[in-house]
């Protein structure tokens, strides 16, 4: 998974709201002027005089009622309609206009982008409508100003939430990226009136990986239309070559959710090749080992309801309305639940590596930062965090656990502390209450900053780095940190970053690695690194790929948007 530069998603639904509100505007401004003479024009349209009445006179916001319902309008409906001279942009002088219900349909179809059509007005919207069509010829021009004003709130509200997404981020998530767009909507509607302004409006905001999955998540509510998938019962491990009922089960499931070829057949009780290969790419999708057995985490897998996989893809459409719209042609993304690196230039993955994560109690947050320099060799500064949970333990349990790991002690948190002899103090009488040292690992072997530490400045003081835990990079679930990310590829990361820099190859870093010394080298070029939190994404193959909710996001988020109105 990777990150794109946005623009609007659902280019072709958009394209087909301008050109509604393009043509409506046309039409009303032809409809509202009748001749008085031969040579003056004036304006006479109803609608646009009570629209007018409605904005001037407007002490607050302006309310619609529809029965015993009372709708506060967002301010930019107002605006929008000031600087279109409040001509009405849904209906004319006597009538709603066509493509009205145009817009209705796209209302009524926002499930299909995870959005609520409730949240747009569409069963006040409906009952203005039928109120309307019922009526005398010409219509009550108060009405049709109300349904019009009504309609143009929906259709800011909707775009909106296609745009930015239906939550503020830092609602549910404090350390989400904070940097999402902020939008002016009216504007955007303004801009869009104009001739030929369609392409320029449309090329801000269309977002591929948005469209991926909400291809998918049509895909999943067939599938859940269909009656979804069956569960596989429990019991011993699946390997090729066994057979039996669950077998018949397992290839059904599998033929549900597209990993298993529909040339197959589900009544078979062998577990084939082809069964087997069809797991391996079920594992692939689900970030399991890919060992082609069902065992319990694979089991697990299988048995989650098409329902949940529903939700977590409305969850993560949510997410990819919340990132900034000018991500850049060249960054680092490192994605939290699937702890994995992508390097991304113009669209492609140029290098990708798995990554180590902070543990769910000591998590890494989520946030951009522009990466400016690297360190080879670095020291470690032991955070006082680590220093009094786990640090200080070590010292008391062993008086040579400093000396053995190359561990300095210096007198204060300052810059140029001076160095203390750790044997000349008393460490039964320091505490967590007491602590005033600082303790720094010196470059080496044992040093969990391993060779490279690559920096980005931020507020959390949140590094990549390399680690003298290779091990960790085997296994399939990769949360061990304090926070910070360890790479499992440094080498190749700083040649990357360093290119833009003539004579900085994979040869000159370990020879200056080689040399023990350490020493900060400035980036020719500060890269952008997004640190994001997606448990469900399409991949570049079209897979639906889904990750285990790390951290525990994904149900607080998918509260959060059954709550919001």
């Amino acid at each position: 998974m990777r990150l794109i530069n946005r623009s609007k998603p659902l280019k072709r639904l958009f394209l087909i709201l301008l050109l509604i509100l393009a043509s409506c505007v046309a039409k009303n401004e032809d409809s509202a002027l009748v001749k008085t003479d031969k040579n003056n024009l004036v304006s006479v349209n109803p609608v646009s005089n009570d629209l007018k009445n409605q904005i001037l006179n407007s002490k607050g916001p302006i309310i619609v009622t529809v029965g015993q319902t009372s709708t506060r309008l967002s301010d930019q409906v107002s605006k929008f309609y000031e600087l279109q001279n409040f001509q009405p942009v849904w209906s004319n002088n006597s009538k709603v206009l066509a493509q009205a219900n145009t817009f209705i349909e796209i209302i009524k179809d926002a499930e299909n982008e995870g959005l609520r059509p409730t949240d747009y007005h569409l069963k006040d919207i409906d009952i203005m409508l039928n109120e309307i069509q019922k009526g005398n010829d010409p219509s009550d021009p108060h009405l049709i100003a109300q349904f019009d004003l009504l309609m143009t709130d929906a259709f800011i509200l909707y775009l909106s939430h296609l745009i930015n997404g239906r939550i503020e981020p830092q609602g549910v998530d404090l350390t989400w990226l904070k940097n999402h767009s902020n939008v002016d909507f009216r504007k955007i509607l303004t801009l869009s009136l104009g001739p030929n302004q369609f392409q320029n409006v449309i090329s801000n905001y269309e977002n591929p990986l948005y469209i991926r999955l909400r291809t998918a998540l049509i895909k999943y509510k067939i599938i859940q239309t269909n009656g979804g998938w069956p569960l596989v019962p429990s019991g011993p491990k699946i390997e090729k070559g066994q057979r039996g009922g669950r077998i018949k089960v397992l290839r059904e499931r599998l033929m549900i959710s597209g990993d298993l070829n529909v040339e197959s057949t589900n009544e078979s009780d062998i577990y084939d090749e082809k069964a087997e290969s069809a797991v391996r790419n079920f594992q692939r999708r689900h970030g399991l080992a890919e060992d082609g057995i069902v065992g319990p985490d694979t089991l697990t897998e299988l048995n989650v309801p098409v329902e949940k996989r529903i939700e977590q893809i409305i969850i993560n459409m949510e997410r990819y309305r919340w990132l900034p719209q000018n991500i850049g042609t060249r960054y680092i993304q490192v994605n939290i639940p699937s702890f994995h690196l992508n390097v991304i230039k113009n669209g492609n993955t140029v290098l990708a590596m798995p990554v180590v994560v902070g543990k769910p109690y000591w998590n890494t947050p989520l946030f951009s930062a522009n990466m400016t320099y690297i360190i080879l060799n670095p020291y470690w500064n032991i955070p006082k965090s680590i220093a009094l949970e786990e640090t200080l333990p070590k010292i008391h349990a062993d008086p040579d656990y400093l000396s053995k790991r190359n561990i300095r002690v210096l007198q204060g948190w300052t810059d140029g502390s001076t160095e203390i002899d750790p044997s000349t103090i008393d460490w039964s009488q320091v505490n967590n209450n007491n602590l005033k040292y600082r303790f720094r690992q010196n470059p080496g072997p044992s040093n969990p900053l391993g060779r490279i530490k690559f920096m980005l400045p931020n507020e959390y003081n949140v590094y990549l780095h390399d680690t003298s835990q290779k091990n960790l990079f085997k296994k399939q679930r990769r949360d061990f940190s304090h926070g910070c990310i360890r790479v499992e590829n440094p080498i190749g990361l700083a040649e990357y970053v360093l290119s833009a820099e003539p004579g900085w190859t994979k040869e000159r870093i370990e020879s200056e690695i080689r040399k023990g010394k350490s020493q900060s080298i400035i980036l020719p070029e500060p890269v952008p690194v997004y640190l994001v939190y997606f448990t469900a994404w399409v991949d570049d193959q079209g897979d639906i790929q889904f990750r285990h909710d790390v951290y525990g996001r994904d149900e607080a988020l998918y509260q959060s948007l059954r709550r919001t109105s």
